[in-house]
């Protein structure tokens, strides 16, 4: 993967994205708030956490423990197991973040994560960028998800209709472009593909090529959660290709999804 391609339909406007990433950021006064919440959540998951010091830390200054270990995007010489064991941890991370605790740190920044070799364990140090998503927006786009790991393209359309990716009144070359650009994202979590190749697929040149389509023939733009949410997975999945890994994605979303508690009103 060469880019870092919008992965679920319609191309990125840039301006709307800068404004909607304007109005989430965390000013520095509620930074220490956010990090404590966000390390909450995932310090019995053996996730990443990190550990603040509120003694150091003030209005403008923020100030966390001394991290052990190297930028995840500075271990592509690292041993294959050790590759994929960082992958596993940073995909389940981002699967966790979005589906059960609604609550995602959305810079994809590589610097952000490092690995000690000695724990085996990948922490994080900036919480600027986390936001919370709305449970009903969560409970379609997991089913979305779900619909393109499973093929199922007639509920695709019918989900992104739903969720407003889609007025209804779309071109039929629009409807297909944006179906595609799904399908193709749910390729990593499909059962087609036990082990999904992160160093031998073709995501960015497939996307790229529906973009034209797309930007001519769209209606509307995106839910404004897809600036944000899919800054973070196409940071995610860039890093599983630097670092050229083979991993069971499938395996990762399906736990998840098994154990996720929908709200009643919210199923198409």
């Amino acid at each position: 993967m060469d880019g870092s391609p919008n992965l679920l339909g319609d191309a990125t406007d840039m301006r709307t994205t800068a404004v909607v990433l304007t109005d989430n950021r965390v000013s520095m006064q509620n930074l220490l708030d956010v990090a404590d919440s966000y390390a909450g959540h995932f310090i019995h998951y053996n996730l990443f956490y990190d550990l603040n010091l509120d003694e150091l830390s003030a209005s403008e200054v923020f100030t966390t423990e001394l991290i052990q270990g190297v930028p995840v995007d500075k271990c592509t010489n690292l041993d294959e197991s050790s590759r994929r064991h960082i992958c596993s941890l940073i995909m389940n991370l981002c699967l966790h973040e979005l589906f059960k605790f609604r609550y995602m740190q959305t810079d994809p920044n590589w610097s952000n994560f490092f690995y000690n070799q000695n724990t085996q364990k990948v922490r994080e140090n900036y919480f600027g960028a986390t936001r919370s998503y709305d449970k009903a927006f969560m409970d379609k786009y997991i089913s979305v998800i779900k619909a393109a790991a499973d093929g199922d393209r007639k509920k695709v359309l019918l989900m992104s209709r739903d969720m407003g990716f889609l007025t209804g009144y779309e071109s039929k070359a629009m409807e297909e472009a944006h179906v595609d650009t799904v399908m193709i994202l749910g390729e990593v979590f499909s059962d087609r593909n036990p082990e999904f190749d992160f160093a031998h697929q073709d995501t960015t040149r497939r996307v790229t090529k529906l973009v034209p389509t797309i930007l001519h023939e769209r209606l509307c733009p995106p839910p404004e959660e897809i600036y944000s949410l899919h800054r973070k997975l196409s940071g995610v999945f860039l890093l599983c290709a630097k670092l050229a890994v083979k991993m069971p994605c499938r395996d990762l979303f399906m736990n998840i999804y098994n154990n996720y508690v929908f709200d009643q009103n919210s199923l198409l």
